[in-house]
């Protein structure tokens, strides 16, 4: 019997919310206080960079002008120094994980980048308090490669919020494996149309009617053009090339202390400032 009802309740909440709410109660039921405080108390001290996210679900810029040319331009070199000492592993295991997190976060000119380029605060003023680095990764994707991302459209489980930055470590131009995404207000209305829960892959025809005649917004770019977006918000995909085209991106990922998921955290934000 008290399966029954419970089995009834669930069926109830999901087709009463959709997939953004049922996060934002799963955080609230793990860290009650610290997501008040995250949506009411910070509701105020947003910079332009986060409201922008706020409101339309994405904010793409240029890093040299958040760093300073000669601060990227060094990061960017071990980076690319990296990639080549991995291309042959990359090449023959058919991967596109130069570097994973456990790999990069011990790393002293990963951790002076993410210090200097204010990422961690950039998380923290959108999350509304302190969080986690949960991920940072380089993908390097070669001409011909096919595993270059998740080229269907998606969103990412586990948390109410959350900040992913891609960084293009190299010159890519559209069609080279670049993050597309769909903004706020257009995913907001492909989920009050059809209930989709985190990870579930769709394919182009299942969200043509909200697509059509919009133009997918995308982090193609020279190198040190970072996109920044919450992939629980907005409707995201990645790793569509073409066969003559090259990716590497950095992706460095915030979660929020009420992230409900099991995976492990990485660092406190606050080691980054």
């Amino acid at each position: 019997m008290k399966v029954r009802i419970k089995n009834s309740l669930r069926k109830f909440i999901y087709s009463s919310i959709n997939y953004k709410h049922w996060c934002l109660i799963k955080s609230f039921m793990k860290e009650p206080r610290y997501v008040f405080n995250c949506l009411f108390r910070q509701k105020n001290k947003k910079t332009d960079i986060t409201k922008k996210i706020l409101t339309e679900g994405f904010y793409t810029g240029d890093l040299n002008k958040i760093m300073g040319d000669s601060s990227w331009e060094n990061t960017r070199s071990e980076l690319l120094k990296l990639k080549d000492s991995e291309e042959e592993r990359c090449k023959s295991k058919q991967t596109r994980y130069v570097a994973r997190s456990k790999e990069l976060v011990d790393s002293g000119f990963i951790n002076e980048f993410i210090k200097e380029s204010g990422l961690a605060k950039i998380a923290e003023d959108y999350i509304g308090g302190s969080g986690y680095l949960s991920v940072i990764e380089l993908w390097w994707a070669w001409p011909n490669f096919k595993k270059s991302g998740y080229p269907q459209f998606h969103l990412d489980r586990g948390d109410f919020r959350s900040l992913h930055f891609f960084i293009n470590v190299i010159d890519m131009p559209k069609g080279s494996g670049e993050s597309l995404l769909i903004d706020k207000k257009k995913t907001d209305e492909f989920l009050s149309k059809r209930k989709t829960w985190g990870a579930e892959m769709l394919e182009d025809k299942v969200i043509s009617d909200v697509i059509e005649g919009y133009d997918v917004q995308n982090g193609s770019g020279p190198s040190g053009t970072i996109l920044m977006f919450d992939p629980g918000h907005v409707l995201h995909c990645g790793g569509r090339m073409t066969p003559e085209s090259e990716r590497l991106s950095l992706l460095v990922s915030f979660h929020s202390k009420a992230k409900f998921l099991k995976e492990g955290f990485l660092r406190p934000s606050t080691n980054f400032h």
